[in-house]
């Protein structure tokens, strides 16, 4: 029976179980949320030993070969050796310079870490509160020094309950950059793009915004928004004001139905990169790619969903 060795405890466990199973089953206390190598909330630095991972893509290379790996992924292939990720020692400690609750209970945070953080517009970032972690799409650019985030705290989860705690001066900690699916890309200058966001599904949409005004994108950019509120919506107005290629128009929930059957391709050289729901994301792949949009172009990501209460 392999031993896993964690936290100055040695616990036998069975060959082939998950590793997140095994840990939590016998006390011990991993952060974790989507079970899916998503969230990477359950992070876990194998020093000695081996597991058996069978999605060591889900982790930044640099990331795998100090030998983080994600518990709800690896299963026991035998004994280890293996610390949890503690933010007190492992992420960058970091001050709210702005917090500011928006139309719709939408956070609007704004961290200044004490070191600085590569990331690219449409990538993730951990935040460590309270003793809870959470991935957020980063709603910035890089290379000033801040990290916006755009956080729906309406539900009653662990995470709402500690943001709603916290105000300019304080400190939290962030972690490990992953994902981009939702990132500007140079290649596309010559191309119309189409975003769409439901809810904080514009944050990542934001982030690639920015990017694109900033290469001086020329061809039509078009920017349709859920949402039961337009909580970002001085921010799109100016974007629109300043950057002749972009419009977007604001879609009450209610009207998403209708809006969602009346859309239009507007060309099939575009690039559609769409974040929200899963429900959502799926709906308007599906419209989309009968609209005739090529499945290459279409880029999408859906919000995580804990499959464990918070």
């Amino acid at each position: 029976m392999p031993v896993l060795e964690i936290n100055a405890r040695q616990l036998s466990v069975q060959s082939g179980e998950l590793l997140l199973d095994a840990l939590l089953a016998q006390g011990v206390a991993v952060p974790h949320s989507c079970r899916a190598g998503s969230c990477h909330a359950c992070l876990v630095q194998c020093t000695a030993g081996e597991l058996d991972d069978p999605a060591p893509e889900l982790l930044n290379p640099q990331h795998y070969a100090d030998g983080w790996r994600l518990a709800c992924q690896c299963r026991i292939a035998g004994d280890a050796q293996l610390a949890l990720f503690d933010p007190r020692h492992a992420a960058i400690p970091a001050t709210v310079e702005r917090c500011t609750v928006l139309a719709g209970e939408v956070l609007h945070l704004e961290l200044s870490p004490q070191q600085g953080l590569r990331f690219q517009p449409g990538q993730h970032v951990q935040l460590y509160v309270g003793g809870v972690v959470r991935p957020y799409s980063l709603a910035c650019l890089p290379g000033t020094g801040l990290l916006a985030l755009h956080i729906d705290i309406s539900h009653a989860g662990a995470m709402s309950q500690q943001l709603r705690q916290i105000g300019v001066g304080d400190s939290v900690h962030v972690g490990m950059v992953h994902g981009g699916a939702l990132g500007y890309r140079p290649e596309w200058q010559g191309q119309p793009l189409i975003l769409l966001a439901s809810g904080t599904g514009l944050a990542p949409l934001w982030s690639a915004l920015l990017a694109a005004e900033q290469a001086q994108h020329g061809d039509p950019v078009q920017l349709l928004f859920v949402g039961d509120d337009c909580y970002w919506q001085a921010e799109l107005t100016a974007l629109a004001a300043r950057w002749p290629a972009f419009t977007w128009v604001y879609v009450p929930r209610p009207q998403w139905p209708q809006a969602l059957a009346d859309m239009q391709l507007v060309s099939r050289r575009a690039h559609a990169l769409v974040c929200g729901s899963d429900h959502f994301v799926q709906a308007v792949s599906k419209r989309l790619f009968l609209a005739g949009l090529p499945r290459r172009q279409l880029h999408c990501e859906a919000f995580l969903q804990p499959k464990t209460p918070e």
